[in-house]
């Protein structure tokens, strides 16, 4: 029997860390698996600790129980999986379809990182936490919380790594290397940046594309000629009606939010409270989560 514990396609740290986590808690039933491709980021956190990189998902045939953390939105895993074989779900975002999972055991809550439910996890069934993991827990929810400022940021995940660094803090030289992975994104093509961190949701305007960038100096993209029509170009690449961008620049503390589809945009100018500049870009002066910030937005549109 192969038990498989997976986030959604093409995972962050957060859904890598709290696979390999769940993996090593449940061993030997449950092994860490991945689907798609992971970034640079997660690449250096797992290099710089001597994990290697779960196995991909070959194929469902073989996998009798699956465990999905950090997701629980059909349209971000593949279209094949078995869902009645899902038999648990740790995530933390909004807008997924727990009844999807008839057998699933669902936990949903709001924080900023899976990986504080899964601190909590080892806590709670009073298992010795590895120092390896307790690193890359760490390293996972100081990467999704934004270094603590982003606005889903809670109460729990300052206490989840609180009590990680007890057993051992997270290096500075592993942070400042998360960030010059993040920023480093900045150098390559812009379709390829736009197309790193994406999410599709099935909204009252069709299929919408979510891509987000975190980082250091996100909000030099917006100097770019080709932005817009890379926008449009993730939309049609990924078969949906509109594509939005969400540019959070953690250096800046601001972040601007464009859309393909002025309605859209419109609907998440009126949800923050921010006009729309002239070039229909909106730009705050706070750091903006797409599962905070826009993905509320865009489910509740109306045409």
């Amino acid at each position: 029997m192969l038990a498989v514990v997976c986030s959604y396609i093409n995972p962050d740290l957060d859904g890598v860390a709290c696979s390999i986590a769940l993996g090593i808690l449940g061993h030997p039933k449950w092994s860490a698996r991945i689907l798609g491709k992971i970034d640079a980021e997660t690449s250096i956190v797992l290099r710089d600790l001597g994990f290697t990189c779960p196995p991909p998902v070959v194929e469902w045939d073989t996998v009798d129980e699956i465990w999905l953390v950090d997701t629980h939105h059909p349209s971000q895993l593949p279209q094949d999986l078995p869902d009645s074989r899902v038999i648990q779900i740790t995530d933390h975002h909004p807008g997924g379809n727990p009844s999807r999972y008839a057998n699933a055991d669902v936990q949903n809550e709001e924080v900023g990182a899976a990986a504080t439910l899964v601190a909590e996890r080892f806590q709670k069934l009073g298992a010795a936490i590895p120092v390896s993991v307790a690193i890359l827990l760490q390293a996972a929810i100081v990467s999704n919380s934004l270094n603590f400022q982003a606005p889903a940021t809670s109460h729990r995940d300052r206490n989840a790594y609180a009590i990680l660094q007890t057993i051992k803090p997270l290096p500075e030289t592993l942070f400042d290397h998360m960030q010059e992975a993040r920023k480093a994104a900045l150098l390559g093509e812009t379709r390829a940046i736009l197309r790193a961190d994406t999410k599709r949701f099935e909204t009252d305007y069709g299929w919408v594309i979510v891509s987000q960038l975190e980082a250091a100096g996100a909000l030099e993209l917006l100097a770019r000629t080709d932005l817009m029509a890379s926008l449009g170009e993730l939309a049609e690449a990924a078969n949906c009606d509109a594509a939005i961008l969400n540019l959070v620049d953690t250096a800046l503390g601001s972040s601007a939010v464009l859309a393909t589809d002025a309605r859209i945009a419109n609907r998440i100018s009126d949800g923050l409270y921010q006009p729309r500049a002239g070039d229909g870009i909106i730009r705050i002066a706070r750091l903006l989560q797409r599962k905070t910030d826009i993905v509320p937005h865009i489910m509740a549109v109306r045409s």
